[in-house]
């Protein structure tokens, strides 16, 4: 997932197999907004059923964003360009996703920068968000659906950023000379999950926003913990990690929001990446090399079952949040 950062650890696994400190005042103008609760989707709406799953498909030489109903049928993809398209984000509504692409750089592919774009659920009206000559990666929508946080090295190394979903106000979250990313919101929209490496090796650190300070709620010195996401109750938070001194394999654990009582959900010597909670918090679904390169698989959190949703390719699974009216 690094550059092209995300994309390039899905390129070389295909191959293969086939950064704390925040701007006090900035964050404070916003605070009110973020933590509404109002427009975020109503609990008699996770009865709606066949969600769709977006990913990213590496198909035909290109990253493309596609959809899959949640039990795997269905297939259709939203993007082809001859350019990148990864990391999916569905806004709170399920109406729209934001992702990374670097198709308008016009120069060397192996430098090309990459940039934030939204579009409908049905993959129009595609739109470019950031403008700038670095690299901009890992959007997510807040829970209100008015800002983006995001990452970017714009300031010479990997920050977290929020914005509008217009790609206006866009201010710094944190501030420090090491790498932040992978940002997530809790479901209340008051704190901001994140991985980070500013203490040494990566590990997850969440933030309130309006505080400057971040706490760090994973301590694993010599392993990489990464990709947090939040349990749609905001109590847990699944996370990808080699703490089982597996060496480059990454596996699929499950913690309580501050760190404590840390279950391991996949275990093996294949590559687990980005977890996501199912809205109904029961299934995660995840990517896995286990069969040669990397497909979307779906695991049910209080059970064995494991169910392979892709058989052409796929990383960077997010489910859509549910709609109380039709699907794309």
């Amino acid at each position: 997932m690094y550059r092209f950062g995300e994309l390039s650890l899905f390129l070389a696994v295909a191959v293969l197999l086939i950064s704390s400190q925040s701007i006090e005042m900035q964050q404070s103008l916003m605070i009110h907004d973020l933590s509404r609760s109002d427009n975020i989707s109503s609990v008699g709406c996770l009865s709606q059923t066949n969600q769709n799953i977006a990913f990213q498909s590496y198909r035909n030489n290109t990253s493309s964003i596609c959809l899959i109903s949640s039990d795997g049928t269905n297939l259709r993809c939203l993007t082809d360009h001859k350019g990148n398209d990864a990391q999916p984000a569905w806004s709170p509504d399920g109406k729209m996703i934001a992702f990374t692409s670097d198709r308008d750089y016009q120069g060397d592919f192996y430098v090309a920068t990459t940039e934030i774009y939204i579009m409908d659920a049905n993959g129009n009206n595609q739109r470019r968000l950031t403008w700038n000559k670095a690299n901009d990666f890992d959007p997510a929508w807040s829970p209100d659906g008015e800002f983006i946080a995001f990452a970017s090295d714009r300031d010479g190394d990997f920050e977290i950023y929020i914005m509008k979903t217009d790609g206006s106000n866009v201010h710094p979250l944190t501030a420090n000379e090491a790498m932040d990313r992978w940002p997530a919101w809790s479901p209340d929209g008051k704190m901001i999950a994140f991985t980070s490496d500013r203490e040494g090796n990566e590990e997850i650190f969440v933030m309130k926003l309006g505080e400057s300070q971040a706490q760090r709620i994973t301590i694993r010195p010599d392993f990489i913990d990464r990709e947090p996401s939040w349990s749609p109750d905001g109590k847990m938070i699944a996370f990808g990690s080699t703490n089982d001194g597996l060496g480059y394999y990454y596996n699929i654990y499950t913690m309580k929001h501050d760190g404590s009582d840390i279950q391991s959900l996949i275990i093996g010597s294949y590559i687990h990446l980005s977890p996501e909670w199912s809205p109904d918090g029961k299934t995660i679904v995840f990517a896995s090399s286990r069969t040669g390169r990397l497909e979307i698989y779906a695991l049910e959190v209080d059970g064995p079952n494991i169910q392979q949703l892709t058989y052409d390719g796929g990383t960077e699974p997010t489910w859509q949040p549910p709609l109380c009216g039709s699907w794309p």
